[in-house]
């Protein structure tokens, strides 16, 4: 049955619409077979705190990576496009990252598997009946089995990790109305992994419906969150944040909206997730509307409502688009919360389109001090999407945009760092366009992009700006993992504005500091094959770093150390260093017989930026660099004896000394310029023995 067709039915029955109040308490529709959450087993998230598998980086939607170690204040400003690989469509949403693979979903509808370098690993075009040319405008959320992603059609899949292949598809109800799903049932954010489940926001684009339908008859969509299990999609539990909407005393239908188009948060040791909503879209009003909401996890019901603009029913119908001025409406929290400790209790923070930040307590919903409004409202204004939490301090991004949907372009944004209670600014960077992306922090650095493609790392402490570049994004905020950020690129705000364009491309595109340096050579001596004299090792670095003391670790098997100085010099701009040896057992210059081990370390050398050496060639700092040879006096041709050929050959220069014809120094044994008796001796005690690796 079409909308229109449902409507006109419920039109019919106006016994349905006595509604006396314009403000109605929440009804929360269970299902039946809500389930109560079992311990550990089946799927699980990434643990890692290097890797970035779901949006906000952990559950408790922190967007901080505290393992990052390679990427800082002190040589961020080194960070260039490492590669950029290209997509159907723009992308929004935050790119997942696990185990060095790089997973992104375009707004063509394509998910894809990237390795850390860039190669694709698999790609699937997902189904999605979209009303709109856009189908995808999140990003995935990673178990060790699933990815797990929304769409715009109001559908959630699950694919194999390994090969992209599609293992479910749901699309939730949206009640007893529209048991298959609202028709314009939309997943705006991307899923929170909650123990062994995955926590969504269902949301819909029914409120702009009067920009393209004038007369459209009423609004009905309802918002809700559900709990599937990404083994399989089951439906764990669905909670609804507005009664059944019918025909009220206006005409109208009521109650609907208070969507939830953000990602959730989700705290293990209470059991509790938090969500923020939006404005309902018709009287009458619910208390659940721009509200932070906590729900018990393992049954979906409330804990606690906690609404911070009651009476808010925007839409973008005639009579309330575009809004009056001084008005504040459509305050939604688009700001996706995150949860942290302070002075020893749990807080659920989150900034609003009304431009006021709030923290509360998670147990009670109460706030922990006076909220304090940082900045202007607006449609696309104030705090939007999305803040973070590290150290203390809250990063949120705000806009100034309030011609976003006259078609007057952005007054500028900014990036606050705000204290942990929310009652303080403690320093605000400035751009000019408008930020619709999460930000990103990691090793005393926060990562922020504008929706004009300009890329900025600011110090977390200071808010000075380390870095700038372009990189063409828009709506895709930074993931960052092992020294290198991933974001999306292209121009995904075409389709909020003109939905039913045609979609241009982007890409994917990772951003680093410049490839580690690595060891390119090691030569003996002057890399003859001789190995009857080792006097010095050529070390020849790809780039210009610096040696640090003990950079260079020279053992005999069987024995000790040997003693190792380094002559450096910077040739054609790579380090050039030349190895010599000293100690009692140095005859002539040379290493005694043996098997030896050169172990170049990583961590005494780095480069101008700070990184190590890459010195076991994976493409990462980090790992040494272990050569091994070996000498054996009177081996001419390094085939680890010395035999008849060797012979011919010592015979041919026996008796000749330095500056004269036919004469090898690689058989003067003792190093006196010639090749006498005593080099004789020392090659007949060797004649016919062979050295063992």
């Amino acid at each position: 049955m079409g909308l229109r067709s449902i409507l006109e039915r419920h039109r019919s029955k106006r016994s349905r619409a006595a509604r006396k109040s314009n403000v109605v308490r929440l009804a929360v529709e269970a299902l039946e077979d809500r389930t109560v959450l079992s311990g550990f087993g089946g799927e699980g998230i990434s643990h890692d705190p290097n890797d970035w598998p779901m949006f906000g980086h952990d559950a408790r939607g922190t967007r901080h990576n505290f393992a990052e170690h390679r990427l800082g204040p002190d040589n961020v400003d080194d960070i260039e496009v490492k590669w950029t690989f290209p997509t159907d469509g723009p992308l929004a949403g935050t790119p997942a990252v696990v185990n060095n693979v790089v997973y992104a979903a375009d707004a063509a509808g394509t998910v894809y598997a990237l390795s850390r370098d860039g190669d694709l690993l698999w790609r699937t075009t997902l189904n999605v009946p979209s009303l709109i040319t856009a189908k995808i405008a999140t990003g995935p959320l990673v178990t060790n089995r699933t990815v797990v992603i929304g769409d715009l059609a109001g559908q959630i899949h699950g694919l194999d990790i390994d090969d992209g292949e599609l293992r479910w598809t749901i699309r939730p109800s949206n009640g007893p109305l529209f048991p298959d799903g609202h028709p314009f049932q939309q997943i705006l954010a991307a899923g929170t992994m909650v123990g062994k489940y995955v926590a969504f926001g269902i949301s819909t684009n029914e409120s702009l419906i009067p920009l393209f339908i004038p007369d459209y008859p009423g609004f009905t969509f309802r918002g809700n969150v559900v709990l599937i299990d990404p083994s399989d999609g089951r439906l764990v539990w669905q909670t609804f944040f507005v009664d059944v909407p019918t025909l009220q005393p206006d005409g109208e239908f009521g109650p609907s909206g208070a969507t939830v188009w953000s990602s959730p948060a989700y705290d293990h040791a209470s059991k509790t997730i938090f969500v923020g909503t939006g404005q309902n879209f018709s009287q009458p009003t619910t208390e659940t509307s721009d509200a932070l909401i906590a729900l018990d996890a393992a049954d979906g019901s409330i804990k606690w409502i906690a609404q911070k603009m009651p009476g808010d029913d925007f839409n973008f119908g005639p009579d309330d688009f575009p809004p009056g001025p001084g008005e504040t409406v459509d305050a939604d929290f688009g700001d996706s919360p995150q949860l942290y400790r302070l002075n020893g209790r749990l807080v659920v923070a989150a900034g609003q389109k009304s431009g006021f930040f709030h923290v509360l307590d998670a147990e009670t919903g109460a706030p922990v001090a006076t909220p304090k409004q940082f900045l202007a409202h607006g449609l696309l204004g104030g705090f939007h999407i999305d803040s973070g939490y590290a150290n203390g301090i809250n990063y949120a991004t705000g806009n100034d945009w309030p011609g976003a949907f006259l078609g007057l372009p952005p007054e500028g944004a900014s990036l606050f760092a705000i204290s942990a209670d929310g009652t303080e600014q403690l320093w605000k960077f400035d751009v000019d366009s408008a930020i619709l992306s999460g930000v990103a922090i990691a090793n005393g650095v926060v990562y922020v992009q504008e929706i004009d493609g300009d890329f900025w790392a600011v110090d977390a402490e200071t808010g000075n700006a380390l870095k700038h570049l372009f990189t063409g994004g828009s709506a895709s905020g930074a993931a960052v993992s092992r020294g290198q950020i991933y974001l999306g690129t292209g121009n995904v705000l075409a389709a909020l504005f003109d939905p039913f364009a045609p979609l241009s491309p982007g890409s994917i595109v990772a951003l680093g500091l410049p490839d580690p340096v690595q060891v390119e050579s090691v030569v003996i001596n002057d890399g003859s094959s001789q190995r009857s004299m080792v006097t010095s090792l050529t070390v020849t670095f790809s780039g210009e770093v610096t040696l640090e003391e003990g950079a260079f670790r020279l053992r005999r098997q069987g024995g000790g150390f040997v003693d190792v100085s380094a002559a450096a010099s910077v040739v054609n701009g790579k380090t050039v260093a030349v190895l010599s040896f000293s100690g009692s057992d140095i005859k002539g210059g040379s290493l005694a017989d043996g098997n030896y081990t050169l172990t170049i370390r990583a961590d005494r050398i780095h480069d101008g930026s700070g990184q190590r050496l890459d010195g076991d060639g994976d493409g990462d700092e980090g790992g040494n660099r272990v050569d091994t040879f070996f000498r054996l006096y009177g081996d001419s041709d390094g085939d680890r004896d010395v035999d008849v050929n060797d012979l011919q050959l010592f015979l041919s220069t026996l008796g000749k000394r330095q500056g004269e014809q036919d004469f090898l120094d690689f058989f003067d044994f003792d190093g006196d310029r010639d090749v006498d008796l005593r080099d004789a001796k020392a090659f007949l005690r060797r004649l016919g023995t062979r050295l063992r690796p």
